[in-house]
């Protein structure tokens, strides 16, 4: 740093954003145990949950309609984007099946953290890579309703 100088530089202001795309918040994410997911959550300070009995809901699920991958690397990650429909169906969780509410005070993180199309999630940081291929469902369905679940705390 040389004192007494100034060196006006251009740069682009990366500070305001706006959404391509939008998506109803859900009440909760339901999951099969992913260690790594579930671990990321928690060293957030994310509330997470475990179902304790069988679950069957409506829920909202994710068909990818597109996977592409970065050419090249960035902070060690080659990063992941999705494309996909939702539909509503009807879905079976077994016990052990993992539950994030929304309804807690880092819920815009879960959501950020969670939705498949995020610009910076999970998918895009490769958690959910091995289940990511056109055609199929994402592995996260949200949780569209008030439901009662019997579920207890993941420490």
């Amino acid at each position: 740093m040389v004192e007494d100088k100034v060196t006006p530089v251009k740069m682009e202001d990366f500070g305001m954003y706006a959404p391509t795309r939008t998506v109803k918040a859900p009440r909760a994410y339901l999951f099969a145990n992913e260690e790594g997911v579930v671990q990321k959550c928690l060293q957030h300070g994310i509330a997470v949950e475990e179902l304790t009995s069988e679950l069957t809901t409506e829920v909202e699920c994710l068909k990818i309609t597109g996977v592409t991958k970065s050419k090249r690397k960035f902070q060690g990650h080659f990063e992941t984007k999705l494309t996909g429909e939702y539909s509503s169906k009807e879905v079976t969780f077994p016990r052990g099946t993992i539950l994030i509410r929304t309804a807690q005070p880092l819920g815009a993180l879960v959501c950020y953290l969670l939705e498949p199309e995020s610009e910076d999630g999970l998918v895009t940081w490769n958690f959910f890579d091995a289940q990511l291929e056109e055609g199929m469902t994402f592995p996260v369905c949200k949780l569209m309703k008030n439901t009662n679940v019997s579920s207890v705390l993941v420490e």
